[in-house]
């Protein structure tokens, strides 16, 4: 489950069933008719398509938008996180448009972080897109005692769009997306089975959602609302200290930072703020990482590759990571074409395991390389010596597997077995972390066919008491 992180307490005051104050009843009356006419505006239903997000003002919206704009504390708070936004803004909408995303996701991490790096939750969800250590790595985000890229704003876009992208697939409804990058995709879902319909709306008025998932979708159209119209909230979001163009350059692990600010003749504390993911004051032990610099500076640090080299300290113990991570950084100079060639894949594999609809790509862009992303392949080949009394179906049950999977790997051709064969009953080569999602018109007898499991090893290890599943679902096997 994810929870998001507040600079303060964000949840209004009221006792028993939420209510609307007179500030929140006129702002419902009066606004109405000013939104429908500057932004993409539903106040019946929730119309969205996969790069636009329909924006809804109901008594749900209009009670944070009273919040966020009438106490001169809350006031306050926001217009830091319009600032603190502001600085991402152009970056952060560059990754949006590349991956076909809607533009409003953008408001997204105001209301996870205010858009602070170092963001962290009660849960400890980290950064401004507010990840969990786990699902952060699932979307390549690198996380050790050295680095954690979930506090990197343009590593952790990135990886948040893949994330978000799922989610609609999923739902293919942008509030039950953004619920469930709140609550979880299996708590949205149970809410779904418990609650009989997908609108998010009734989910939450039925109350079969977690209260703070009820708040998350009007909270995150408040924001939307009241960050495209500022002036007529009274607020200014100005655009002095914007992000500056970075690239991605690759130098020497357990390298440090003041080494390489002097080396570009660039401020250390720049440099830091360009880097806040690296967690101490060098680069991590390794051959090497790519490190975000300004613009036109990459160049600087190629040619010094000698100076930094002879300051490397040597001393630092290597960051423990995952072999066969799978993934590739972008450099200056490639291009699909290039990357495919150089490990052996097609283009369109590349395209489709990143999701790129096209075949443009960004200096520092994280790519999964399709085949190298499962981390290691293992050999595992076990046997069971039959016993008296002993038939194919019990075998089978006693480790997981299918009867068809067992006859298979073991060549047999009926179900005749006799005491003291040795039968196979790990003979493939299984990925680690395996998992299937759920499509269309399947259910658990055609999956554990699929995947070569038991039906009752499915449900042990997947934990489901009956044998309902759901499309979207992900399955452990």
């Amino acid at each position: 489950m994810r929870h998001s992180y507040h600079d303060g307490e964000i949840e209004p005051k009221s006792s028993g069933n939420y209510f609307l104050d007179e500030n929140a009843k006129d702002e419902l009356k009066d606004a109405k008719s000013h939104l429908s006419q500057e932004l993409k505006f539903d106040s019946e239903d929730n119309v969205d398509s996969n790069d636009s997000i329909a924006i809804q003002l109901n008594r749900d919206v209009a009670k944070w938008i009273s919040y966020f704009t009438v106490k001169k504390e809350n006031r306050a708070r926001f217009q830091r996180f319009l600032n603190r936004g502001a600085m991402y803004k152009e970056s952060v909408l560059e990754i949006l448009k590349d991956n076909g995303m809607p533009e409003e996701l953008y408001y997204l991490p105001i209301i996870e972080s205010g858009y602070q790096t170092h963001a962290r939750s009660h849960a400890s969800a980290v950064g401004t897109w507010q990840f969990i250590r786990g699902t952060g790595k699932n979307y390549g985000l690198r996380i050790d005692s050295y680095v954690d890229e979930r506090r990197d704003p343009i590593r952790s876009t990135e990886a948040a769009t893949k994330y978000l992208r799922d989610l609609y697939r999923v739902f293919n409804d942008w509030y039950l997306a953004m619920a469930s990058y709140n609550a979880g995709e299996s708590r949205v879902m149970g809410a779904i089975m418990r609650g009989n319909t997908r609108s998010f709306w009734e989910l939450s008025k039925k109350k079969v959602l977690p209260r703070e998932t009820r708040n998350y979708v009007p909270k995150f159209l408040a924001a939307v609302i009241i960050g495209e119209n500022p002036d007529r909230y009274g607020f200014h979001v100005g655009a002095n200290d914007t992000f500056p163009d970075i690239e991605a350059v690759e130098v020497p692990g357990s390298l440090s930072l003041n080494h390489i600010a002097g080396a570009m003749n660039y401020p250390l504390k720049k440099l830091k703020e360009l880097n806040p993911h690296l967690l101490r004051s060098h680069t991590p032990p390794s051959k090497g990482y790519d490190l975000w610099v300004p613009d036109g500076f990459a160049s600087t640090l190629q040619s010094k590759k000698k100076y930094l080299a002879a300051k490397v300290n040597r001393s630092l113990r290597v960051a423990r990571t995952s072999k066969g991570s799978g993934h590739y950084r972008v450099r200056r100079g490639d291009n699909l074409s290039s990357i495919s060639k150089k490990y052996n894949v097609t283009i369109s594999a590349l395209k489709r395991a990143n999701s790129l609809r096209s075949s443009r790509i960004r200096i520092g862009q994280r790519l999964r390389i399709p085949g190298r992303a499962i981390a290691s392949l293992q050999s595992d080949r076990r046997y069971h010596k039959v016993k008296r009394g002993e038939n194919l179906s019990l075998i089978a049950k006693k480790h997981g597997l299918s009867i068809h999977y067992l006859k298979k790997i073991n060549r047999l051709k009926n179900a005749k077995i006799y005491p003291g064969q040795k039968l196979i009953t790990a003979a493939r080569k299984v990925k680690a972390n395996s998992n299937y999602r759920v499509r269309r018109g399947d259910n658990l007898t055609l999956i554990a066919k699929k995947v070569g499991v038991s039906m009752a090893h499915l449900k042990k290890v997947n934990r489901i008491r009956g044998s309902k599943i759901f499309v979207g679902q992900l399955l452990k096997y």
